[in-house]
């Protein structure tokens, strides 16, 4: 009887141990929207323990995984996990689990699909300014299980249609959920436009999709500004330089004629002193000359003034009155102060002192008369 009763509460017990029910809200999970995953013990009884774990692949060693858990579970009743938004799903391994464990050491395990739609969180208007000739990279970083991301381009956001991507253009997966657009040398021509970032994915035959659009500003070549800006400075230094070289040419010529009227000066006051000790000289010659023909014109006069006295000499026995003898006797005093010395014979007056102009013994002579 015993054994019939235990056999039969094994089989309550067993009976009852059935397995968790997880579930999550939303579900696909959605990156920009929090989640909330539940399990619940599905049983009646006591359930010692009730955990929630989802594994993190080891991106993020700090955390190795999310989990929650709670003891002795009564009467169906169920535990949540919540997932903060914005989280990457594609970090989780494939299945989040819910364990519920038993006083007796049964275990049971449930588990949920990890899957996300597709999503990109660069919702705004992107722009992206550059000049020709530049390399530019456009990045649309997506979220979602499975996700196919095509790109295409406009030239005309108003006509809303898209075409295929210009040409030069490749491609960079940084990851398998991150495309990058790579242009190596941008040309307003090609690559001037809108860029369209278009992510898909399918799941449980719905089919959830997403875009990004990003203007790419390619402004025309300014090449010529440096240049312009290199002649401007080529041409200003060639203007200081100019400059410089007149000022300097005209200093030097300045210098230069300043020299040449020192060095005039200077031999003009040489021959100035030269022409002065010349003309002192011919001044002297000439007057000696002329004081030499004066010499003999006094001596030609004194000759003739000695002939004339001795005709006044022959005339003199004629003369009875007082005034004619003093007249002789003055002639016979001058007869005697006239005497030519011999310097004056020698042609120099300058050595005789007692040599006397003919004009003042003319004079005497004619007042001895009167």
């Amino acid at each position: 009887m015993f054994n019939i009763f235990l056999i039969n509460l094994l089989s309550i017990h067993f009976s009852i141990a059935n397995d968790p029910i997880i579930i999550a809200s939303p579900y696909p999970f959605n990156t920009s929207e929090t989640s909330y995953i539940e399990c619940f013990s599905n049983d009646q009884g006591i359930i010692l323990s009730l955990t929630i774990i989802a594994t993190m692949i080891d991106i993020d060693k700090n955390i190795s995984s999310l989990k929650y858990s709670k003891d002795n579970i009564k009467n169906n009743e169920s535990i949540i996990l919540t997932i903060s938004t914005p989280f990457n799903y594609s970090k989780l391994h494939s299945k989040i689990e819910c364990h519920s464990k038993y006083h007796y050491g049964v275990q049971k395990i449930s588990q949920l699909d990890v899957f996300s739609v597709a999503e990109i969180t660069q919702k705004e208007f992107l722009t992206i300014n550059t000049y020709t000739k530049q390399m530019v990279t456009i990045n649309c970083l997506t979220y979602g299980t499975n996700v196919i991301i095509h790109w295409d381009f406009t030239k005309d956001i108003s006509k809303n249609l898209f075409n295929s991507l210009p040409i030069d253009i490749h491609f960079y997966h940084k990851f398998i959920l991150n495309d990058t657009l790579i242009i190596d040398h941008v040309s307003y021509s090609n690559h001037h436009g809108y860029y369209r970032c278009y992510a898909i994915n399918k799941l449980f035959n719905i089919t959830y999709e997403d875009k990004s659009i990003i203007y790419l500003n390619v402004q025309k070549s300014t090449i010529w500004i440096p240049i312009i800006i290199v002649c401007v400075v080529i041409i200003i230094f060639i203007l200081i330089f100019i400059l410089c070289t007149k000022y300097f040419q005209k200093k030097r010529k300045n210098q230069q004629l300043k020299k040449k009227e020192i060095i005039d000066q200077i031999i003009s006051n040489q021959e100035s002193i030269e022409f002065s000790t010349y003309y002192n000289h011919q001044r002297s010659s000439e007057q000696i000359i002329n004081d030499v023909e004066k010499l003999k014109l006094q001596q030609d006069n004194l000759c003739n003034f000695s002939h004339l006295e001795n005709s006044f000499k022959s005339s003199i026995s004629f003369l009875s009155t007082k005034k004619e003898q003093e007249q002789i006797a003055f002639l016979n005093s001058l007869s005697i102060s006239t005497k030519t010395s011999p310097q004056f014979i020698l042609g120099n007056p300058f050595l005789d002192s007692n040599i006397q102009p003919l004009t003042s013994v003319m004079k005497s002579y004619i007042d001895k008369f009167e």
